[in-house]
């Protein structure tokens, strides 16, 4: 048997560039790689040439082990010697493999990472290194991840992590190992519509009961028939109207406060309902579990879904100016755009901002 079985198996290209990881997330980043493979500036080369020696001589321990083991065993090895050559193989197989997973799926890591930089103030919060219990778990899912879908799941994960240390705790990782294929493609169609933690039902339409169940049953979604709304409240504009405010992570709409409410209706999901009689939307909400695992691994534009969804409310309304609203770096509300009958009016009106937090 070849003592270079893992010759040629890895080859991660690991480069750290400028446009790649930086500051604290880089830190994050060697850490992470450091408890994995066992020293980070093996990663700093083209290729993961260093795992491999490594495991080499992890394996070659391993076989010394074996060799060494107590009696019984050496007397099972003796009346049959096949049963050494099997074990061997066995052992060897399972120590590449994992290497394997796990090297592939930092690779996958480090694209994202690439693909999405960590922000300036993800690069200067957090701690310099991982949590070690998270990367005990880290490992052993991605050692198990036999599939390029596994890879890039767990891939999407240690990213995520990197960027904001926290996200993935011991019972989101579960439910991410879990996670089955169906109720995957069920939860990225679901999220592709999501505005943080809400997903507005006008944008994505009804789940059927038995989605509605796979989602919850999953620890993904809250009970989707408990008729979850995100609710308004009165918001005072800077030299503005007061305005009847329903707010989202990314941003807000907002309805005038003397707009008709006497919403029709229809077969169709709206976008906008009624609640104690203010305006509201029908929405599916995620569990935290769910936002966790959504934010790192299904991407989306929430500002675009804003906007559709405002301008699906503003059609909804008719003749009524429905203002959309982005946040700012301050927490402040900016108003960005006013639309009437479901088109953006021309050209803009005036930009008003919020007096306060919401």
């Amino acid at each position: 048997m070849s003592d270079d079985h893992l010759k040629g198996e890895i080859s991660v290209s690991a480069e750290l560039t400028p446009t790649g990881v930086r500051a604290g997330a880089k830190s994050r980043f060697i850490s992470a790689i450091d408890h994995l493979f066992g020293n980070a500036v093996d990663l700093l080369s083209p290729k993961l040439e260093g795992i491999a020696q490594r495991e080499r001589a992890r394996t070659a321990q391993d076989v010394k082990l074996i060799e060494a083991a107590g009696d019984r065993r050496i007397r099972m090895l003796e009346q049959d010697p096949s049963y050494e050559e099997l074990v061997l193989q066995q052992q060897l197989k399972t120590a590449t493999r994992r290497v394997e997973n796990k090297a592939h799926t930092v690779r996958l890591a480090i694209e994202d990472l690439r693909a999405t930089p960590p922000t300036e103030d993800q690069n200067a919060t957090g701690a310099d290194a991982l949590d070690p219990d998270f990367l005990n778990r880290f490992e052993r899912y991605a050692e198990d991840a036999t599939t390029e879908q596994l890879r890039e799941r767990w891939g999407r994960v240690l990213a995520s992590e990197i960027r904001k240390p926290g996200t993935f705790s011991a019972k989101v990782m579960r439910v991410v190992d879990e996670l089955d294929p169906e109720t995957a493609a069920t939860f990225e169609k679901l999220c592709k519509f999501r505005i943080g933690t809400a997903v507005p039902k006008v944008l994505v339409g009804e789940l059927s009961f038995k989605e509605g169940q796979m989602l919850e049953t999953a620890d993904l979604l809250m009970d989707p028939n408990s008729g979850h709304m995100r609710l308004s409240n009165p918001t005072k504009l800077v030299n503005g109207p007061e305005v009847r405010m329903i707010a989202f992570e990314s941003g807000a709409l907002g309805v005038p406060m003397d707009a008709a409410l006497s919403l029709p209706f229809s077969e169709a999901i709206r976008a906008l309902s009624t609640h104690e009689g203010s305006p509201a939307v029908p929405i599916y909400l995620l569990t935290a579990a769910g936002e966790a695992i959504a934010s790192a691994i299904i991407p989306n534009d929430p500002k675009a879904l804003l906007r559709s969804l405002v301008s699906k409310a503003s059609a909804q309304l008719g003749d009524v100016e429905v203002r959309e609203f982005v946040t700012q770096a301050d927490g402040f509300l900016a108003q960005t755009e006013m639309f009437k009958s479901g088109v953006a009016q021309a050209p803009k009106p005036p930009s008003f901002v919020t007096s306060s937090y919401l």
